[in-house]
């Protein structure tokens, strides 16, 4: 079951699917609640060079907002690269952070397991964590190995409950996720990065450079386009019952279209000799989530 769900979940944001997968037995929510409730659907990062890195370049403080967010109370542990000297301590705390919620049947959301991307360890023995890949597979890793693997950094988090949130302050985080992540609130100081709607326009430039078929086009759309179209169906559901979400759930529609008419001119035989059409649809993408942004500065004046 929870190798099928980061499977079927395909290019969704390894974090989300993820949190989504380890915590399934907990709640009724949807994977379009994860996503947009932790704000994951409502931000886009890109490297000038469209480095897959993107997807995890930002403040990884956001990830336990995120969580906390859907209504997750969690533990965190981590270590970045450069804090050699909390290295031990940190993953000896790691160590008996992830047995107490392994032995609790619950399993624990790791970076860089099997590649460097978030996810989940299932099962302990004395020398060996076995997990779930970002693809499915059953993977595992010595437990020296943690947070020490392809990139040096520590990160776990153990899910201790959860509990319902309440709607309208959820309403509200959302709005402000969109608001600070576009005013680039978000950002880490690195010019090679950019968030929000001014980060198509590095993408929109590293186009006119492909050539070739290449993986990172795809990977940026196929993720982005997930993403998008989880908060599509987010959005509808929330405009039946919230008129003032009209507008942004009609914004999420268009842009989530805009995404797939990407994907499907990416996966054309004629590319890459068809990126200018793609060229202009991405410009399209910025500019509806430059209304976006707009809307929820309007609407968070409401409420």
């Amino acid at each position: 079951m929870r190798n099928n769900m980061m499977k079927d979940y395909g290019f969704i944001h390894s974090f989300v699917k993820s949190l989504k997968t380890a915590t399934n037995d907990l709640n009724t929510l949807s994977i379009e609640d994860y996503a947009v409730l932790s704000g994951f659907a409502l931000r886009i990062n890109v490297h000038k060079d469209l480095c897959p890195s993107a997807m995890s370049v930002f403040d990884w403080n956001l990830l336990q907002r995120g969580a906390e967010n859907i209504g997750f109370e969690v533990e965190v542990i981590s270590r970045l690269w450069h804090e050699e000297q909390l290295e031990v301590e940190r993953r000896e705390k790691a160590y008996h952070v992830i047995e107490n919620s392994l032995n609790k049947d619950r399993p624990v959301i790791v970076w860089d397991l099997s590649v460097p991307e978030w996810e989940v360890i299932t099962e302990s023995n004395d020398t060996h964590y076995k997990g779930i890949s970002i693809t499915g597979q059953d993977v595992q890793l010595i437990k020296e190995k943690l947070g020490r693997r392809e990139i040096p950094i520590l990160h776990i988090m153990s899910i201790k409950n959860w509990t319902p949130v309440n709607e309208e302050e959820s309403y509200k985080k959302i709005l402000n996720v969109i608001i600070n992540h576009n005013e680039e609130n978000e950002s880490l100081p690195d010019s090679d990065y950019k968030e929000g709607y001014k980060a198509y326009d590095l993408w929109i430039n590293k186009m006119s450079e492909i050539k070739e078929d290449d993986w990172e086009s795809r990977y940026y759309l196929e993720t982005y386009g997930a993403m998008r179209k989880l908060a599509d169906t987010f959005f509808k559901n929330l405009a039946r019952t919230h008129s003032k979400w009209h507008k942004i759930s009609f914004l999420y529609s268009e842009l989530a279209d805009t995404y797939q008419n990407m994907i499907n001119l990416r996966n054309n035989i004629e590319y890459p000799n068809n990126i200018p059409l793609i060229q202009n649809l991405l410009k399209n993408a910025k500019a509806h989530e430059k209304a976006i942004y707009k809307e929820a500065k309007l609407i968070v004046q409401t409420i």
